[in-house]
């Protein structure tokens, strides 16, 4: 029994020549007269110097040491699509639609074996029966969606997720993706590092299951919302205008390669592929179908069959099979169309007696009358300024015209421009309706009636969502101090929408000493401790807005914040963490906060944070940490867990920043005891330290010298012990 696997990076053993693998193809194929035409008019330049590159006996130690049978080299090409008079004798060959894929036959090797060599098990996996515990083994009634791939259900991981809602893809047997499309994602997807980039939280192949984990979006999908008139009319122009933002930042990320990753073309944009979390913020998911080229090639073209759904497929790659990332664009027009006219491409509009599909529709739009597309539910919200500049880089993006697209980075300057266009005109209503209004929330804040309460707190959190204006003017019509009385609210909706209202009003410098003075911090605090998940999220940003511009990390550390904030860090979502830990840096510069939170247990939580596999949060974490080991408490507490190693890793491959923290602990630690010096030493530290003393800041620099300094000092027997 064989089993095939294909790895596209794979070295070749030193024993596979030219010759072998010509006489292996013309045994082993059934289609070997194109590839040995094809191989015989190329081998002289792409694969003989492929063949010098690859058979090199650096190779070797790539091999996993458990395989035993000989391997063979296999040339795979996309012939569905190829027209055979390109093989005909005497034409002129042409090399794309050969695509080279070194695989190997190896004897009761599964595909997983090769896997795990790119992922580490230990950090990703996740055991079947975890998630069979999430999913009530896979019920029906936890089922929220489904596609390509396999369904989708909502599920609680106790052990990984420490009580986390997450949403689990599991590959269907009868499903048209399958297992490269499984590895695909997860090798693209734990590379990425992105608030619009759906993240990765582990995986499952056990048992013939194979399963990604992802963070729950709670708003779904954005087709789900355009595909339910009732859902859709609900999102308004700006929010629509955000989402969008969103969805092309992530993009973009995608594209120039800014991460860890290489740059990557996503190849199936589309609204069911754009997720909405529980405050609308959008996240691409779903890379099975992604590509990746060179970080240093920003213009990669692939020759590569042609995938991706219908409808939102570039014509352009459809015809030529070469992908670019103006593909993605192309696919991100539509999407921009779908969000402007609320409903979805594949579905129609009645005009006379003929349903006409959604494209159709724009193209004919397009010289005239282009504000018929508009949804007829935000028609009377959007300024004509910034609907122009919409339509406008919308249709740049659907040309058939390469060279007219535009990249994604002026894709979001140009929405950009039409949110700002449209929040001016917003911002600049003050007409004795817009009056009566605010007087009217107002007074139903006064209410006792709970209906009452919830719609003007709910009115007033949307109106300060983004207007600048409305923050001034409520604070001057003292919403600020009804809106306080209501943190302490038994009705979790009140709570949540006063203090999401609290945290907009923030925003305003003004308004933050307003309310500091209306005792609204112990509000906060307690609904920090005592509220629903999005409102604890929505009060540790409202905390962080306070103590990073008004100054006031003692009062908010001495009104009880530091240990529900430590416990937010351990049980929140992943904004719920980040909330947590730019809070929790800012009010830690205090010396008091630092003891608070060194007894709510902060340290092992950071430490959780450093080492989890996608690490969006490693940034914040290692600051916390290099802000408590100054203190001679938190450079015990410090101490009690197995930081060097990780501190090491830290200072010799990660970023700038982290670097320079993370040499700061250790510098810390080391100064204050022998032990993590010799620890340090041994993993290597001295020439990660030199690096630093030659290409880091002036800070870094003076971190290095100083431990560089001890290790001298050491080695001539001159050690002190310094506490500090």
């Amino acid at each position: 029994m064989f089993f095939l696997i294909c790895i596209s990076d794979l070295i070749l053993p030193t024993q596979i020549t030219l010759s072998h693998l010509k006489a292996q193809l013309s045994t082993s194929t059934s289609h070997h007269p194109i590839l040995m035409r094809h191989l015989g008019s190329v081998a002289s330049l792409p694969v003989s110097t492929l063949t010098q590159h690859l058979l090199t006996p650096s190779s070797q130690p790539r091999l996993p040491h458990l395989l035993q049978s000989p391997p063979i080299i296999f040339l795979s090409y996309d012939h569905h699509q190829l027209s055979p008079s390109q093989f005909e004798p005497g034409s002129q060959p042409i090399p794309w639609p050969l695509t080279l894929t070194y695989s190997y036959i190896f004897t009761n090797i599964k595909l997983k074996t090769m896997s795990s060599s790119r992922l580490n098990r230990e950090n990703y996996q996740i055991p079947l029966e975890e998630i069979k515990s999430a999913t009530e083994n896979f019920s029906p009634q936890r089922c929220i969606g489904g596609g390509g791939f396999g369904e989708v259900y909502k599920g609680k991981l106790w052990k990984r997720g420490r009580n986390r809602t997450v949403a689990i893809k599991r590959l269907g047997k009868d499903s048209h993706q399958g297992e490269h499309e499984f590895r695909n994602e997860l090798e693209m997807i734990r590379r990425f590092d992105h608030e619009n980039i759906i993240s990765f939280i582990g995986y499952c192949d056990e048992d013939s299951e194979m399963i990604i984990v992802y963070e729950y979006a709670e708003n779904r999908s954005l087709d789900h919302h355009l595909g339910d008139p009732n859902k859709i009319r609900h999102i308004t122009w700006m929010q629509r205008l955000n989402i969008c933002i969103g969805a092309a930042k992530g993009l973009n990320y995608l594209h120039s390669g800014l991460g860890e990753h290489n740059r990557v073309i996503h190849r199936d944009v589309k609204s069911a592929n754009i997720l909405l979390d529980n405050n609308f913020v959008a996240k691409i998911c779903d890379f099975g179908l992604s590509k990746s080229g060179p970080r240093n090639q920003p213009d990669t073209k692939l020759y590569t069959k042609v995938a991706g759904t219908k409808f939102y497929l570039d014509p352009t790659y459809h015809e030529s099979r070469i992908l670019q990332k103006e593909s993605d664009v192309y696919s991100f027009g539509v999407v921009l169309f779908e969000v402007l006219s609320g409903m979805l491409v594949y579905n129609g509009r009645s005009i006379g007696d003929q349903q006409q599909f959604l494209m159709t529709l724009v193209r004919g739009y397009h010289d005239n009358e282009p504000h018929k597309l508009i949804d007829p539910y935000i028609r009377d919200q959007i300024d004509s300024r910034s609907f122009d500049t919409y339509k406008e880089i919308a249709y740049q993006c659907i040309s058939y015209d390469l060279m007219e697209r535009p990249t994604m980075d002026d894709v979001i300057n140009r929405i950009e421009e039409a949110l700002t266009i449209q929040m001016a005109e917003h911002s600049s209503v003050s007409t004795p309706a817009y009056n009566s209004m605010t007087e009217s929330l107002l007074h139903k804040l006064n209410s006792v009636n709970p209906y009452d309460l919830w719609i003007a707190s709910s009115e007033i959190s949307r109106l300060t969502k983004t207007n600048h204006e409305n923050r001034v003017a409520f604070a001057k019509a003292e919403a600020i101090s009804l809106l306080t009385n209501l943190l302490t609210s038994m009705d979790s909706w009140i709570q949540e929408n006063a203090v999401t209202s609290l945290f907009n009003l923030s925003v305003y410098e003004k308004n933050k000493a307003i309310m500091v003075s209306f005792g609204a911090v112990r509000g906060i605090v307690y609904v920090l401790s005592n509220g629903s998940m999005v409102a604890r999220e929505n009060a540790a940003a409202t905390l962080f807005s306070l103590s990073v511009n008004y100054n006031k990390d003692v009062i908010i550390g001495s009104a009880g914040a530091v240990s529900p904030l430590v416990l937010l860090l351990s049980e929140g979502s992943e904004r719920g963490k980040r909330m947590a830990t730019n809070a929790l840096f800012t009010l830690c510069i205090h010396e008091d906060n630092k003891i608070r939170a060194l007894k709510a247990g902060v340290v092992p939580l950071l430490m959780e944070l450093l080492t989890e596999p996608h690490g969006v949060l490693k940034e914040k974490a290692i600051a916390i940490l290099a802000v408590l080991s100054i203190h001679v408490e938190g450079r015990l507490a410090i101490g009690k867990v197995e930081v060097v190693p990780i501190l090491v890793k830290l200072i010799g491959c990660g970023s700038p920043r982290n670097k320079e923290n993370a040499a700061l602990v250790l510098v810390e630690l080391c100064l204050g005891d022998q032990k993590y010096l010799a620890e340090a030493q041994e993993l290597g530290v001295m020439d990660k330290m030199m690096y630093l003393l030659e290409h880091g800041t002036d800070r870094r620099k003076r971190k290095a010298k100083q431990l560089l300094q001890k290790i001298k000092d050491q080695r001539h027997g001159h050690f002190q012990s310094d506490t500090k």
